[in-house]
Parts: structure tokens; sequence; C-alpha cells
């Protein structure tokens, strides 16, 4: 998609985070365009990553979620943008080319940043708020069906405290399950909805089962 614009070099692409990480420090882009939903990637954790070994760097998220809750999270722990898929070419690189200014940018039609301006706090009260980085990391995986063991693998935290995350998720959301938290994440923008393909279904269900 960049690599026809004018004034744009891609330096590099990656389908995994194995294969970004790959000749990165050498490269040293001033700018890195992912994914939102990356596979098996936190994007917390690698926006994270990014910013402690390439502070320069400006961290892009391109992303077919509408959130209004979630770009304010991700600016928080250092992305610069967050673009959605839907928008013309000609926006994408317009907003691309704010954020080599300096500007933190989200796309027009979502409520935290019009146009480059600054920073707001998103009004209507989810709950979501109340957590930490951390915490709020936990239920975006918890929604999208993630085990304790794999949040705790991404978040690089132990699975006991990955399992008082869960309680404590479900409290301040006032929830009774990981199926409610779903449902709720999936209203508010905050993950796709990505049925399971019959293998992965298999695959769960015996797992599950004694």
């Amino acid at each position: 998609m960049l690599t026809s614009c004018p004034h744009m070099k891609v330096v590099g692409t990656a389908q995994s985070t194995e294969q970004a990480w790959q000749g990165l420090e050498e490269l040293q882009p001033r700018m890195i365009v992912f994914d939102l939903n990356l596979p098996n990637t936190n994007p917390f954790t690698l926006i994270k990553q990014f910013k402690r070994r390439l502070p320069r760097t400006k961290v892009i998220i391109l992303t077919g979620q509408k959130s209004d809750t979630l770009p304010n999270r991700l600016f928080s722990v250092g992305a610069a943008g967050y673009l959605t898929k839907d928008q013309p070419l000609e926006a994408l690189i317009a907003g691309i080319k704010l954020v080599a200014t300096g500007k933190s940018v989200c796309s027009p039609d979502i409520d935290p940043i019009q146009g480059g301006q600054s920073r707001q706090e998103v009004t209507p009260f989810t709950g979501f708020q109340a957590l930490s980085a951390q915490e709020f990391a936990a239920a975006r995986e918890l929604a999208k069906g993630a085990s304790t063991e794999e949040i705790a693998v991404m978040l690089h935290l132990s699975p006991k405290t990955i399992h008082y995350y869960r309680h404590h998720i479900l409290k301040i959301l006032k929830l009774n399950s990981v199926v409610e938290l779903a449902h709720l994440a999936v209203k508010l923008g905050l993950i796709d909805v990505q049925p399971l393909s019959p293998l992965t279904k298999v695959t769960k269900t015996n797992q599950e089962s004694p």
C-alpha cells in the first residue's frame, strides 16, 4: 500500500513480531505501522518494547476496529497514531505525515482525537477506564478467548497474576463471566469478531475436556 507512495520509503515488512525484530535496530525506521490484530501479539506489550528499544521511532496502529476507548489506551503506552483501514489511501498517508511532524493522530471517525488535536479522555464511562494498563491488556486477550497461560506469556506475567486480573476485571466491570466480557468488548469496539475455525473449536473443546 505505501510502497508506491512518493516521499515515503518502506525499508522493511514483516508478517509476525519475530520477523519484525530481525534487523529492526539496524534499519532504525522513523515509523512503524502495524496491524492491531497481528497474530499471537499483545499490542500494548509490543508498543512498549518498540519504544524501549527504538525511542525515537513513531508507532502507528492500523486497524479495522472503530473504538473510542482503545486509542487512548494505546496512546498511553507510546502509540502516536490510530488509523482505520476503511479510510481512503490519501487520508492514511496524510495521517502518517502528521505523525512524522510529531503530532498524535487518530482517524476522524474516532472521538478521542480529531485531525491531530490534543488527546482527551473519552467521556462515557465503560468501566474499562478503571483498569490498569496491564489489566486492560489482559481483558482484551480474555475477551478474544486466550487462556490464562497464553496471556501470561504475552504480558510476561505469571499465570497466578492473570488469574487475579480475571477476577478483578469481572468485578470492576460488574460482569459474571468472560463470555459477558467478550460481548462488552465487541460492543465497545475493543476487539474484532473473529469466529473460530472448526479445527480450533475442536482443539479447544478437547483441551477443556477432563
